[in-house]
């Protein structure tokens, strides 16, 4: 079943590394943990037509470069839709969006607000927001405490205060939204531009109901919600998250939308039109 997944990661080498070796510190076990070739081997084979490449960084001195990494894989693999990354505090992180929206292409920018523990209307962040909409690109937010179901989440709050700054943004919310979901809908209701994306909640063993809040979603926003995995950081198996969306009992127009079309409705014309000449 050829798909668009909305929510990958892949690093330069030693980061990669660093980065599974950090959750597996936690206690986390990763089916897949290869290297960049593997992973895109591994996204063919499991008939991933496109996918969105999120990026981020989590201290000054990182972003630009991984950033000049991703555009070189994705000039080479023009189906990978490459999400830059941001650090506020780098020297000059403005012509850093720059470079990744209009020199590269991008299809926009990943803020990560966790790994870089601020809130969206955080002014240091505008940069981002004024050239995404600039260039016309999207921008994927990472918002409150997911994972941790015991944090602390005011995320809807401060990204509502973003959009009535920038009117007309658009934006990912990425894993749901979670814990926060419905707060999230109540934004959407008031913001056409806001979309959700279902990575590691839609056919994650450790979400045995994330079905019924992505069906709940899609009932209420069947244009915007969009199916990622958020591979290879999952714990289980990408195809068994994928047999188990066929498995489910939603109509093929609902699956077709959420496998697809509503990914290439955010990808606006000239977003797709940008990441051909990469």
């Amino acid at each position: 079943m050829k798909h668009i997944d909305t929510h990958i990661h892949m690093y330069p080498e030693k980061l990669m590394n660093a980065i599974y070796g950090y959750f597996q510190r936690l206690g986390w076990e990763f089916p897949f943990s290869g290297n960049v070739e593997e992973t895109l081997l591994h996204l063919q084979e499991n008939e991933v037509e496109k996918a969105f490449l999120l990026l981020y960084a989590h201290k000054p001195g990182m972003a630009l470069e991984i950033n000049r990494w991703a555009y070189e894989l994705c000039r080479k693999n023009p189906h990978i839709y490459p999400f830059g990354c941001f650090f506020p505090d780098d020297e000059n992180p403005e012509a850093n969006v720059r470079k990744c929206l209009r020199d590269w292409g991008f299809s926009g920018m990943k803020l990560h607000f966790n790994v870089q523990p601020a809130e969206p209307d955080d002014p240091r962040y505008f940069p981002v927001y004024r050239q995404a909409l600039e260039y016309g690109r999207g921008v994927i937010m990472h918002i409150g405490s997911f994972p941790d179901q015991s944090g602390n989440q005011p995320g809807t709050y401060h990204l509502q205060k973003v959009l009535k700054r920038f009117p007309g943004l658009k934006v990912i919310v990425a894993h749901m939204g979670c814990y926060r979901t419905e707060d999230f809908w109540r934004l959407m209701d008031r913001n056409p531009g806001v979309y959700l994306d279902t990575s590691f909640i839609l056919g994650n063993p450790q979400f045995p109901d994330g079905h019924t809040l992505v069906a709940d979603s899609l009932a209420r926003f069947p244009h915007r919600i969009l199916y990622g995995s958020d591979f290879p950081l999952i714990r289980h198996r990408l195809s068994d998250g994928l047999d188990y969306i066929t498995r489910l009992p939603w109509d093929e127009k609902t699956k077709n939308n959420l496998l697809r079309e509503n990914a290439l409705r955010f990808l606006t014309q000239s977003d797709i039109a940008a990441c051909k000449h990469l």
